[in-house]
């Protein structure tokens, strides 16, 4: 059974955060997420199909969401290839639906 664990926080904007992550039985992170108070900002992550390589656990498949005012956005993405200690060449394809989000536009939507 997967074993959840909520934490509230303060900002220092004194804005109320709540924190969650669940773990599941086999103790590896499965959800991760952060939202105020009405949750109408958030973000989440889900890992899923976890692999192991040089004793090293990690996440195969990854989802991103993320809610902001009304606005959504999820990215996900896959681990083909792991590697340690050596340069790689990264190939990255983008949907032709993709619209460029600025880090720091996100950050202000979240402190508005």
């Amino acid at each position: 059974h997967p074993i959840l664990h909520s934490f509230p926080t303060r900002s220092s904007s004194d804005l109320n955060f709540a924190q969650q992550y669940i773990v599941n039985s086999a103790h590896r992170l499965q959800r991760a997420s952060i939202s105020d108070q009405t949750k109408t900002n958030y973000i989440m992550a889900e890992y899923q199909q976890f692999e192991t390589l040089d004793a090293i656990v990690y996440p195969k498949k990854s989802t991103i969401f993320m809610l902001f005012s009304n606005q959504q956005y999820t990215v996900e993405y896959s681990i083909d290839k792991v590697e340690y200690n050596k340069k790689i060449d990264l190939t990255v394809s983008i949907p032709p639906r993709y619209k460029r989000i600025l880090l720091a536009d996100i950050a202000k939507e979240i402190f508005k």
